[in-house]
């Protein structure tokens, strides 16, 4: 199990070489959704990829994504040919099966925690002490997105699990977000038009702004607030305190 000091470590951009490889597969192999989803996959294991990531390396956290994807992927189908009360018992289960994973990571140590104070018993009786696994609030909620469009009629199920796998494993919303809708990803799949030079050329420039915004500004303002806030005390006076403020306020500003 990764410890919380391994998850403080400082997050690493993918090489740029691996950032155009994924925009060409992207580009020239849409339909084939295994090649892509292999390749998603690929960054996890990267070495470029950060110690925080190494959390979803953890065999135990695979299987979380993996059960939401076949859970999903089915409950979608049978939704989409039943009815009445049967339609909503499966979608009852889609939700007590994400939420319920979501809320054990994410709440129990939580409210494990806080009964175990009110009844006078030892914390570490009953806290479990789980790692958060990366990435899970954005594939749960996308997942029962997709569910609960299917549920509505807002779209069809998909038939291709690659292609369902794709948009929940999708690496670069995966980990920052944001939480897609299924219907405006998968139909980008299923019915991909090659992009015209113009689009290339403008998802070209965005990438490049965006590494150079991380990696020319970002960062070096994180130097700047990461000194002051990490011993206050040792930077007296209302210059370093501003200065530092401002220097954490523009470091968010160019990562988002």
């Amino acid at each position: 199990m990764t410890s919380w000091h391994d998850l403080q470590q400082p997050i690493h951009m993918p090489a740029i070489p691996d950032v155009i490889q994924s925009l060409l597969v992207l580009d020239l192999f849409p339909d084939r959704g295994s090649a892509v989803l292999q390749h998603a996959v690929s960054h996890w294991e990267s070495a470029a990829v950060t110690r925080k990531l190494r959390v979803l390396r953890d065999p135990r956290f695979i299987v979380l994504i993996l059960t939401s994807t076949v859970v999903d992927y089915f409950l979608g189908i049978w939704l989409e040919v039943t009815s009445g009360r049967r339609k909503k018992l499966l979608l009852a289960i889609s939700l007590v099966v994400n939420l319920g994973i979501l809320g054990f990571f994410k709440y129990y140590d939580f409210f494990a925690g806080s009964l175990a104070g009110l009844l006078h018993i030892p914390k570490s009786s009953v806290v479990l002490q789980v790692v958060l696994p990366i990435g899970v609030s954005f594939y749960t909620f996308a997942s029962l997105s997709y569910t609960l469009d299917v549920y509505w009629g807002k779209m069809k199920a998909v038939r291709n699990l690659i292609d369902y796998a794709l948009f929940i494993a999708f690496f670069p919303h995966l980990i920052a977000g944001p939480i897609i809708r299924a219907r405006q990803f998968i139909s980008q799949i299923q019915y991909w038009r090659l992009p015209a030079a113009i689009v290339i050329q403008s998802g070209i420039i965005l990438v490049l702004s965006g590494l150079l915004k991380k990696m020319v500004f970002a960062d070096r303002f994180a130097v700047v607030s990461d000194a002051y806030f990490r011993d206050p005390a040792a930077h007296p006076g209302w210059l370093a305190a501003w200065s530092g403020c401002l220097a954490f306020f523009m470091q968010v500003f160019f990562d988002s």
